[in-house]
């Protein structure tokens, strides 16, 4: 009987009714008894005799045409093909489709070899990136950091497939290692990107990245009366962000209070947002943070030319408000907080933020004081300056939320959303600080409660921001590396077109380039020097390939000649040899059970051995 229709999909259903269709093969097979076949074969040679005397212009002469055409076609099929064909064939029903990120461990050997050779012809000196010419006027400062990988990601088979062009550089390359529509041949995309900042890798100092990237930010808040800056890491879960931001927060208290900076007093707000609504950090009953814009125009920028100016502030309704007079009260402030953070375990990392966690500072400096005896009262709004550091939450893949809840998939999806948002906010920002007449260009800031609690930097003109994004360096995260630097590329107002001419202002260019099966690398034993050579590799051959011969030589040889007292049939070969079950290999030992179970694991391990996923060495064969 025909399967039920929904018990396959409508794609894979067989064009003729009563068949089926070789999951493996693709080749359509009849359901019908071969009984049945054997009398409509009959059938269509007695109708084939009767057609000799049915007249041309009949309805039974035309059927009687058809079926002859039929058959006909049947018999222009060779019984048996080419051995070239049989091997297409087994090589056909060998090849698998696997995901990129399987196929990437697989083929690691090849990959790495092809990652190193391009790191040989394009490795640079030192390179000074406070050189790179670029436009301060953009206010938006770009910086990436790659992580180190890990002992656990190199025992998963996964490799390094980010480059940062040299030290103190502003180039840092992603190499993707993909695979051609047949599944056998190998290539690699390179892609650069050019950053308006620096990329730092693995070996760099937590010092080295404040220094770089975050004093000037603090230093800005200090000199300018009324001075704002703004500061968010943005990755992928697992990236480092929070590891990152943790040392930023650590050095950036110290310098708030560093002597001669005259600073007094720092309020600090300490609150998160998840989805569409904020918490405070620093009270325990974590009340629900409510956010109120407030305009004020009886405020003149100093040094700005622009006369009276609407200024914009964001009030934190509900929010804890602690005063410090010390970096280890902060420090002590954002610890209780960092306790409260809401995080989960995902595929990436085993405590992940699931929230954007907003830090912010007000600074109060001496020179403001009216009063010295009574501070609190004395501080007027003008001396108020403010520093905002965000850590963001992680994005993710879909594969990482596969095993998600449905409140967790919609925090998933806030999440990314407000990225989203962010990015948007910086690029209109940059639009606006290039434009003729700003007041033209709006900035959507209200589009996200935290691009909404930036409003203030997107607004005000002086502001300075700047974007750290952290990148994984393991070959399975290859897209999302690529995706983050990306958006943070795009933040900084550039594009990321392909560079196909010398004349794009596109900050990303890519190369490609194919790899041969044959790449490896070789390390000298006494200078650890590592070369990339292209080696011969033997080919297996499937046990379903064995010829007569072969077949006999691996059984006398197989396990130091256990089996070489085997009698073999002489009707065999490998075709039958990888279908034959214990019972039936054990005939060659005189029925010994036993033996005929080890001849069958021999053959299932040379099987495997050759087949797709691993050969011998852990790497991968197509046959």
């Amino acid at each position: 009987t025909t399967p039920p229709y929904n018990s396959s999909p409508s794609f894979l259903a067989p064009k003729f009714k009563n068949s089926m269709v070789s999951a493996k093969t693709g080749e359509i097979k009849s359901l019908r008894p071969p009984s049945f076949l054997a009398s409509q074969s009959n059938r269509t040679l007695s109708v084939n005799r009767v057609a000799t005397r049915t007249p041309e212009n009949s309805n039974s002469a035309r059927i009687v045409k058809k079926k002859k055409k039929i058959v006909t076609v049947r018999e222009k099929i060779p019984s048996s093909g080419t051995e070239k064909e049989e091997e297409e064939e087994e090589e056909k029903s060998h090849r698998q489709m696997f995901d990129k990120r399987e196929s990437r461990r697989i083929h690691a050997q090849q990959f790495k070899a092809a990652v190193q050779r391009w790191r040989m012809k394009n490795a640079k000196g030192v390179v000074d990136a406070t050189s790179n010419s670029y436009d301060n006027t953009k206010m938006i400062s770009v910086y990436a950091r790659k992580r180190p990988l890990f002992e656990r990601e190199t025992n998963k088979g996964e490799f390094d497939v980010v480059t940062i062009g040299a030290s103190k550089s502003n180039e840092i390359v992603v190499h993707n290692c993909q695979m051609h529509a047949d599944l056998k041949r190998m290539f690699v995309k390179h892609g650069m990107f050019s950053l308006h900042g620096q990329a730092f890798d693995e070996d760099v100092e937590e010092i080295e990245v404040y220094e770089t990237a975050v004093k000037p930010l603090v230093e800005n808040v200090i000199e300018k009366e009324g001075g704002s800056a703004a500061l968010f890491m943005f990755g992928q879960t697992g990236s480092g962000k929070t590891h990152t931001m943790s040392n930023i927060e650590l050095n950036t208290f110290k310098s708030l209070f560093a002597s001669g900076n005259g600073v007094v007093k720092v309020c600090v707000q300490y609150f998160e947002i998840q989805g569409k609504k904020c918490f405070d950090l620093l009270g325990a009953e974590r009340n629900e943070v409510i956010l109120k814009e407030i305009f004020e125009t009886n405020r003149t920028m100093k040094g700005s030319g622009k006369g009276n100016q609407a200024n914009m502030e964001v009030e934190l309704i509900n929010a804890s408000c602690v005063a410090c007079f010390s970096a280890e009260d902060i420090e002590n402030c954002v610890k209780e907080g960092v306790s409260r953070r809401t995080v989960s375990a995902t595929q990436c990392n085993a405590q992940s933020s699931r929230s954007h966690a907003v830090l912010r500072l007000t600074v109060h400096k001496s020179n403001a004081i009216e009063n010295d005896m009574h501070l609190s009262s004395a501080l007027s709004s003008a001396s108020e300056r403010r520093l905002t550091l965000v850590d963001c939450a992680g994005s993710e893949r879909k594969e990482d939320n596969v095993h998600h809840d449905a409140k967790q998939r919609e925090e998933t999806a806030a999440i990314n959303a407000s990225l989203y948002a962010l990015k948007e906010c910086a690029r209109f920002r940059k639009l606006r600080a290039d434009a003729k007449d700003p007041s033209t260009i709006h900035v959507p800031y209200r589009n996200s409660p935290l691009t909404k609690v930036l409003a203030e930097c997107f607004v005000n003109d002086t502001a300075k921001m700047a974007v750290i994004g952290t990148v994984s360096p393991a070959s399975i995260d290859t897209e999302h590396t690529a995706m983050t630097l990306k958006t943070i590329v795009q933040i900084g107002g550039d594009s990321c077109e392909i560079d196909k001419s010398n004349n794009s202002t596109s900050c990303y260019k890519e190369t490609r380039e194919d790899v041969e099966r044959t790449l490896d690398i070789e390390i000298s034993k006494v200078t650890g020097e590592k070369t990339v050579v292209k080696k011969d590799v033997a080919r297996h051959i499937p046990p379903v390939k064995w010829k007569r011969d072969e077949l006999e030589r691996w059984i006398r040889t197989t396990k130091n000649g256990t089996f070489k007292h085997a009698k073999i049939p002489t009707t065999i070969a490998g075709r039958e040899l990888v279908r034959m079950q214990p019972a039936a290999l054990s005939n060659m030992f005189g029925g010994d059970a036993g033996m005929g179970q080890r001849l069958h694991q021999c053959i299932r391990a040379e099987i495997n051995k050759c087949s797709v996923k691993t050969n011998g060495n852990g790497s991968s064969a197509h046959y």
